[in-house]
Protein backbone atom coordinates (compact mmCIF):
# COMPACT_ATOMS: atom_id res chain seq x y z
CA UNK A 1 0.00 0.00 0.00
CA UNK A 2 1.49 3.32 -1.08
CA UNK A 3 1.68 5.97 1.63
CA UNK A 4 -0.03 9.35 1.33
CA UNK A 5 3.38 11.02 1.16
CA UNK A 6 4.34 9.02 -1.90
CA UNK A 7 1.04 9.77 -3.59
CA UNK A 8 1.29 13.54 -2.95
CA UNK A 9 2.70 15.59 -5.80
CA UNK A 10 5.70 17.77 -4.88
CA UNK A 11 4.81 21.40 -4.24
CA UNK A 12 6.91 24.54 -4.32
CA UNK A 13 8.15 23.97 -0.76
CA UNK A 14 9.48 20.53 -1.63
CA UNK A 15 11.26 21.92 -4.69
CA UNK A 16 12.88 24.72 -2.66
CA UNK A 17 14.08 22.21 -0.06
CA UNK A 18 15.69 20.10 -2.79
CA UNK A 19 17.35 23.16 -4.35
CA UNK A 20 18.77 24.25 -0.96
CA UNK A 21 20.12 20.77 -0.23
CA UNK A 22 21.80 20.56 -3.64
CA UNK A 23 23.33 24.04 -3.18
CA UNK A 24 24.71 23.14 0.25
CA UNK A 25 26.25 19.99 -1.16
CA UNK A 26 27.89 21.97 -3.97
CA UNK A 27 29.34 24.49 -1.49
CA UNK A 28 30.70 21.67 0.67
CA UNK A 29 32.37 20.02 -2.32
CA UNK A 30 33.87 23.35 -3.43
CA UNK A 31 35.29 24.13 0.01
CA UNK A 32 36.69 20.63 0.30
CA UNK A 33 38.44 21.06 -3.03
CA UNK A 34 39.87 24.46 -2.06
CA UNK A 35 41.20 23.12 1.25
CA UNK A 36 42.84 20.20 -0.49
CA UNK A 37 44.36 22.51 -3.08
CA UNK A 38 45.79 24.77 -0.36
CA UNK A 39 47.16 21.80 1.59
CA UNK A 40 48.82 20.35 -1.49
CA UNK A 41 50.39 23.75 -2.23
CA UNK A 42 51.47 24.25 1.38
CA UNK A 43 49.45 27.44 1.84
CA UNK A 44 47.22 28.13 4.83
CA UNK A 45 44.61 30.84 5.34
CA UNK A 46 47.02 33.14 7.16
CA UNK A 47 49.36 33.15 4.15
CA UNK A 48 46.72 33.47 1.50
CA UNK A 49 47.09 36.65 -0.58
CA UNK A 50 44.31 38.80 -1.91
CA UNK A 51 43.86 38.59 -5.65
CA UNK A 52 43.96 41.79 -7.67
CA UNK A 53 42.65 42.31 -11.15
CA UNK A 54 44.47 44.95 -13.15
CA UNK A 55 42.03 47.63 -14.33
CA UNK A 56 42.85 47.90 -18.02
CA UNK A 57 40.92 49.30 -20.96
CA UNK A 58 40.22 46.18 -23.00
CA UNK A 59 40.09 48.16 -26.27
CA UNK A 60 43.15 50.41 -25.96
CA UNK A 61 45.18 48.60 -23.29
CA UNK A 62 45.62 51.70 -21.15
CA UNK A 63 45.54 51.36 -17.37
CA UNK A 64 42.35 52.88 -15.99
CA UNK A 65 43.38 53.64 -12.41
CA UNK A 66 45.25 56.87 -11.70
CA UNK A 67 48.48 56.88 -9.73
CA UNK A 68 48.73 59.25 -6.82
CA UNK A 69 46.57 62.35 -6.56
CA UNK A 70 46.13 65.56 -8.55
CA UNK A 71 48.19 67.44 -5.98
CA UNK A 72 50.83 64.72 -5.60
CA UNK A 73 50.90 62.62 -8.80
CA UNK A 74 53.17 59.79 -7.69
CA UNK A 75 52.76 56.62 -5.71
CA UNK A 76 54.68 53.59 -4.44
CA UNK A 77 53.12 50.14 -4.68
CA UNK A 78 54.26 47.00 -2.89
CA UNK A 79 53.48 44.38 -5.51
CA UNK A 80 53.39 40.60 -5.41
CA UNK A 81 52.84 38.80 -8.71
CA UNK A 82 50.95 36.04 -6.89
CA UNK A 83 48.42 38.64 -5.75
CA UNK A 84 47.38 39.38 -9.33
CA UNK A 85 44.80 37.36 -11.19
CA UNK A 86 46.65 34.65 -13.09
CA UNK A 87 49.84 35.53 -11.15
CA UNK A 88 50.86 37.98 -13.86
CA UNK A 89 50.28 41.57 -14.97
CA UNK A 90 48.76 41.62 -18.48
CA UNK A 91 50.05 43.91 -21.19
CA UNK A 92 49.10 47.53 -20.57
CA UNK A 93 50.46 51.07 -20.72
CA UNK A 94 50.03 54.35 -18.85
CA UNK A 95 51.09 58.00 -19.01
CA UNK A 96 53.30 57.75 -15.93
CA UNK A 97 56.94 56.82 -15.69
CA UNK A 98 57.43 53.52 -13.86
CA UNK A 99 60.40 52.23 -11.89
CA UNK A 100 60.45 48.60 -10.81
CA UNK A 101 62.65 47.59 -7.88
CA UNK A 102 62.72 43.77 -7.38
CA UNK A 103 62.59 42.56 -3.78
CA UNK A 104 62.30 38.78 -4.10
CA UNK A 105 62.54 36.32 -6.97
CA UNK A 106 62.74 37.03 -10.67
CA UNK A 107 60.28 38.95 -12.82
CA UNK A 108 60.23 39.04 -16.61
CA UNK A 109 59.03 42.25 -18.23
CA UNK A 110 57.91 42.06 -21.82
CA UNK A 111 58.47 45.45 -23.47
CA UNK A 112 57.38 45.39 -27.09
CA UNK A 113 59.16 42.32 -28.49
CA UNK A 114 62.03 42.27 -26.00
CA UNK A 115 62.13 40.57 -22.60
CA UNK A 116 63.97 41.91 -19.56
CA UNK A 117 64.65 39.67 -16.56
CA UNK A 118 65.01 41.68 -13.36
CA UNK A 119 66.27 40.41 -10.02
CA UNK A 120 67.00 41.95 -6.61
CA UNK A 121 69.85 44.38 -7.21
CA UNK A 122 68.44 45.57 -10.56
CA UNK A 123 66.36 48.63 -11.41
CA UNK A 124 64.07 48.94 -14.44
CA UNK A 125 62.73 52.29 -15.68
CA UNK A 126 59.81 52.05 -18.11
CA UNK A 127 59.00 54.97 -20.38
CA UNK A 128 55.48 56.37 -20.43
CA UNK A 129 52.95 55.01 -22.95
CA UNK A 130 55.08 51.90 -23.51
CA UNK A 131 53.10 48.61 -23.63
CA UNK A 132 54.52 46.16 -21.09
CA UNK A 133 53.56 43.08 -19.13
CA UNK A 134 55.11 41.16 -16.24
CA UNK A 135 55.30 37.53 -15.18
CA UNK A 136 57.66 35.24 -13.30
CA UNK A 137 59.59 32.30 -14.78
CA UNK A 138 58.05 28.92 -13.96
CA UNK A 139 55.30 30.73 -12.03
CA UNK A 140 57.73 31.35 -9.15
CA UNK A 141 57.18 33.90 -6.40
CA UNK A 142 58.20 37.49 -7.19
CA UNK A 143 57.81 40.64 -5.09
CA UNK A 144 58.83 44.13 -6.11
CA UNK A 145 58.26 47.80 -5.35
CA UNK A 146 56.75 49.93 -8.10
CA UNK A 147 57.31 53.68 -8.26
CA UNK A 148 54.97 55.61 -10.57
CA UNK A 149 55.20 59.32 -11.24
CA UNK A 150 53.75 61.76 -13.75
CA UNK A 151 56.69 63.19 -15.73
CA UNK A 152 55.78 66.85 -15.24
CA UNK A 153 55.76 66.29 -11.47
CA UNK A 154 59.54 65.93 -11.80
CA UNK A 155 60.53 68.24 -14.63
CA UNK A 156 58.01 71.02 -13.92
CA UNK A 157 56.83 73.21 -16.77
CA UNK A 158 56.71 71.88 -20.32
CA UNK A 159 59.32 73.65 -22.44
CA UNK A 160 61.63 74.29 -19.52
CA UNK A 161 65.31 73.44 -19.90
CA UNK A 162 64.87 70.43 -17.60
CA UNK A 163 62.01 69.05 -19.70
CA UNK A 164 63.58 69.89 -23.05
CA UNK A 165 67.16 68.82 -22.38
CA UNK A 166 66.81 66.06 -19.78
CA UNK A 167 63.41 64.39 -20.14
CA UNK A 168 62.26 64.97 -23.71
CA UNK A 169 65.13 62.94 -25.26
CA UNK A 170 63.85 59.94 -23.28
CA UNK A 171 60.10 60.55 -23.27
CA UNK A 172 59.92 61.04 -27.03
CA UNK A 173 62.52 58.45 -27.96
CA UNK A 174 60.92 55.29 -29.29
CA UNK A 175 64.31 53.56 -29.52
CA UNK A 176 64.68 53.68 -25.71
CA UNK A 177 61.42 52.28 -24.27
CA UNK A 178 63.11 51.39 -21.00
CA UNK A 179 66.42 51.53 -19.13
CA UNK A 180 67.71 48.55 -17.15
CA UNK A 181 70.33 49.08 -14.44
CA UNK A 182 72.22 46.04 -13.15
CA UNK A 183 75.18 45.53 -10.83
CA UNK A 184 77.42 46.39 -13.79
CA UNK A 185 76.21 50.01 -13.70
CA UNK A 186 78.17 52.19 -11.32
CA UNK A 187 75.12 54.12 -10.08
CA UNK A 188 72.80 51.16 -9.39
CA UNK A 189 73.58 50.82 -5.69
CA UNK A 190 73.04 54.55 -5.06
CA UNK A 191 69.80 54.53 -7.07
CA UNK A 192 68.49 51.62 -4.98
CA UNK A 193 69.39 53.41 -1.74
CA UNK A 194 67.48 56.50 -2.81
CA UNK A 195 64.51 54.42 -3.97
CA UNK A 196 64.44 52.71 -0.57
CA UNK A 197 64.48 56.12 1.11
CA UNK A 198 61.66 57.28 -1.17
CA UNK A 199 59.56 54.23 -0.32
CA UNK A 200 60.10 54.70 3.43
CA UNK A 201 59.09 58.36 3.23
CA UNK A 202 56.00 57.52 1.19
CA UNK A 203 54.93 54.86 3.70
CA UNK A 204 55.59 56.96 6.81
CA UNK A 205 54.32 60.28 5.39
CA UNK A 206 56.21 62.49 7.80
CA UNK A 207 56.02 66.30 7.67
CA UNK A 208 56.96 67.66 4.21
CA UNK A 209 57.65 64.16 2.88
CA UNK A 210 56.31 65.31 -0.50
CA UNK A 211 59.13 67.83 -0.89
CA UNK A 212 61.79 65.32 0.11
CA UNK A 213 60.40 62.70 -2.28
CA UNK A 214 60.41 65.15 -5.18
CA UNK A 215 64.04 65.96 -4.49
CA UNK A 216 64.95 62.27 -4.33
CA UNK A 217 63.13 61.56 -7.60
CA UNK A 218 65.11 64.32 -9.30
CA UNK A 219 68.34 62.69 -8.12
CA UNK A 220 67.16 59.21 -9.12
CA UNK A 221 66.12 60.22 -12.63
CA UNK A 222 69.34 62.21 -13.09
CA UNK A 223 71.41 59.08 -12.39
CA UNK A 224 69.26 56.76 -14.49
CA UNK A 225 68.97 59.06 -17.50
CA UNK A 226 72.73 59.67 -17.52
CA UNK A 227 73.40 55.97 -18.18
CA UNK A 228 72.22 55.93 -21.84
CA UNK A 229 73.33 59.52 -22.45
CA UNK A 230 75.01 58.64 -25.75
CA UNK A 231 71.66 57.44 -27.13
CA UNK A 232 69.68 60.29 -25.62
CA UNK A 233 72.10 63.05 -26.60
CA UNK A 234 71.16 62.59 -30.26
CA UNK A 235 67.67 63.91 -29.49
CA UNK A 236 68.65 67.00 -27.50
Amino acid sequence: MVSDMAKRKPNIVDILIIVVVVALCAVAVFKFGVVNQKESAGVDDSEEQRTYTALIDEVHGSELCEHGTVGFPMTVNHDDLWAFEGKNVPIHWHNDLEISLPREGEAIYQVYRKSYTVRPGDVLLLNRNVPHSCHSPNNSHARYSTFLARPDFIYGEYGSDVERRCFRPFLQNSSVPCILLTSRNSCTRTVIQKLNETEALFDQKTFCYELKIKGLLCEIFYMILCEPQNDLAKFV
